[in-house]
């Protein structure tokens, strides 16, 4: 299944360079220059140039082709990362997978490379959607040379390129402590799927007394991770954070769909129950799972507070 597809019209926009255009290493020097909260590379050509120098990519997306020809003295295994991801993807599209992998991609906050088994090409557009706003995507246009673009300054180019199907009013909800990657693919994918967005998260009392948890961080803590996560990825006007003191929240009056995962779906059918009982209609529930840690297992607060992982998944 494709996300999306290109067509002629939307070719000639992608020709056109989306930032400022470098020749050769010139690149590097105008990274130097400034400063991005984040360094993404898509491409094999411009992530190895970025790899032999000192400049730190955050990220990479790379499928072993230098203009759609494979490289026969170099090997994606010489970009090194902490996290190495692996989609398939196809020529002039972006398929489901390699959607959901770049979310994901951009969910941690360390080294981390993509591999793509067929073409990276088009990578470029949801890596703009899940990046941080002043974050540098670096990537290569056709005879033309290394472009630049920050993230904030085309996120509205690519939502008009991509009509994406969203709800008009989503809402999710979680402790959100030890705010990690797990809880950054979450938000990504939320706000991605409503026009609206409701964050719910557990009062203090509710982690206490309810659920027997104790927070490392209150809720003003934990709402405010959560605010500044929002801001830098230039998301302040469709988002809002609400505390909720139980399971239901808002939700049983508000919202037509609602985020889950497998360890919430079951609160997720309490909710429509609920709804049904004052004749409202059920929520749509959206299901995603939560992401793996270098183990295999659940990236979680519990395990970050125990020490066994940290907020990227990486064992300690």
């Amino acid at each position: 299944m494709r996300i999306y597809e290109t067509t002629e019209s939307d070719k000639e926009k992608l020709r056109e360079p989306r930032g400022d255009v470098f020749k050769g290493k010139e690149v590097i020097e105008a990274l130097k220059q400034r400063d991005y909260s984040k360094i993404i590379a898509v491409g094999d050509r411009v992530s190895f140039d970025l790899e032999e120098s000192d400049i730190e990519v955050d990220l990479s997306i790379v499928d072993g082709n230098i203009e759609r020809k494979e490289l026969e003295d170099r090997n994606t295994s010489e970009i090194k990362a902490e996290k190495i991801l692996k989609t398939q993807n196809p020529a002039g599209g972006i398929s489901k997978e390699a959607w959901t992998t770049t979310r994901k991609a951009c969910s941690f906050n360390c080294k981390t490379k993509v591999v793509v088994n067929g073409e990276e090409d088009l990578m470029a557009l949801p890596v703009t959607l899940f990046s941080r706003k002043d974050a540098a995507i670096v990537y290569g246009l056709w005879d033309t040379g290394a472009v630049v673009m920050e993230a904030g300054e085309n996120k509205e180019f690519v939502q008009d390129l991509i009509d994406l199907e969203k709800a008009n009013h989503l809402i999710v909800g979680g402790s959100w402590d030890h705010l990690h990657a797990g809880h950054r693919y979450i938000l990504l994918t939320a706000l991605e799927g409503g026009k609206k967005v409701d964050i719910g998260v557990s009062s203090d009392e509710m982690l206490r007394e309810k659920l027997g948890k104790k927070p490392a961080n209150n809720f003003e803590q934990r709402k405010n991770a959560i605010k500044t996560y929002l801001q830098s990825l230039g998301e302040k006007d469709r988002a809002r954070i609400i505390e909720i003191n139980d399971i239901y929240g808002n939700a049983v009056e508000q919202g037509d769909t609602l985020l889950v995962t497998p360890e919430t779906e079951e609160n997720g059918r309490k909710i429509n129950t609920k709804r049904e009982e004052l004749g409202r209609k059920k929520l749509k529930l959206d299901k995603i799972k939560k992401l793996e840690a270098e183990d295999g297992k659940v990236i979680s607060s519990t395990r970050i507070r125990k020490g066994e992982i940290d907020e990227n998944g990486l064992l300690n």
